[in-house]
């Protein structure tokens, strides 16, 4: 079974999910995470209780939970809750998708809601062959455009203002983490001159992924991957190469 990862920013909410024509996917979701400092004693720790396609999210020991995120059969989170310390309703987003390619999915239209379900955001995505364009509410301009490959991952990115100029961009390309799973392999950063401003590489060591920006002498943060390319460790470390936070993740299967 084929899978894309996306790895531009190191997030399990994917941008694009990949699967097959008649084929059942596999979805894997958080089961707990932990937060360590920076001397690696533990920070904080959360735990996420499967109910049918629905996950709840909460703090270890706390009485409310802070999310509630619902799927649907391809994977793709279809409305996610954010909840107070009060367990009260705070925002809540409906998220649609496109698809890309057959069995490729990409980030759609969405609305966010306040507590009062009153519209706070609205967001439109515009998908022209492989070009996907964003913008918001009733603005007539786009905000942003993102170039696609055929799977579905984004190789160029570019920001504009207001006036329909550009004023960043990114260009991205990937590499293969195991069988049919690809990571970002590095990420080119420019400015409204197009000049550019950071250059950051990803460097495959077996299923560890080691990041280095422009400018720094030692490994800005490091990935590491278990054999099904669920993101198990993430390390962040300051300018001298020391730790700085480290989290850990486990998985469980959402659609056994």
């Amino acid at each position: 079974m084929k899978k894309i990862l996306l790895l531009i920013i190191i997030f399990l909410s994917a941008s694009c999910i990949f699967n097959p024509a008649n084929t059942k996917k596999e979805i894997y979701v958080y089961k707990t995470v932990h937060s360590f400092d920076s001397n690696d004693s533990l920070r904080e720790s959360f735990e996420y209780i499967k109910n049918d396609m629905n996950i709840t999210g909460k703090v270890v020991g706390a009485e409310f939970p802070f999310t509630k995120i619902t799927y649907d059969s391809n994977g793709n989170q279809i409305e996610i809750i954010f909840y107070d310390e009060l367990g009260q309703i705070r925002t809540r987003r409906i998220n649609s998708y496109l698809e890309y390619h057959s069995g490729i999915y990409l980030h759609g239209n969405y609305s966010v809601f306040h507590a009062n379900d009153s519209s706070t955001f609205l967001g439109y995505f515009d998908l022209e062959g492989d070009t996907l364009k964003f913008r918001v509410g009733e603005e007539t301009y786009y905000r942003s455009k993102s170039i696609l490959d055929e799977h579905g991952n984004e190789i160029e990115y570019i920001g504009f203002n207001a006036s329909g100029d550009t004023f960043n961009r990114g260009v991205y390309t990937y590499q293969q983490l195991i069988d049919d799973i690809y990571v970002i392999a590095s990420l080119k950063s420019y400015d409204m001159n197009d000049s550019i401003v950071a250059n950051t590489t990803y460097t495959l060591d077996g299923l560890t992924l080691l990041i280095r920006t422009s400018g720094n002498d030692h490994i800005t943060a490091s990935s590491t991957f278990d054999s099904l390319g669920n993101l198990i460790e993430n390390t962040h470390y300051n300018f001298y190469g020391e730790q700085a936070q480290r989290s850990t993740y486990t998985y469980q299967l959402l659609n056994p």
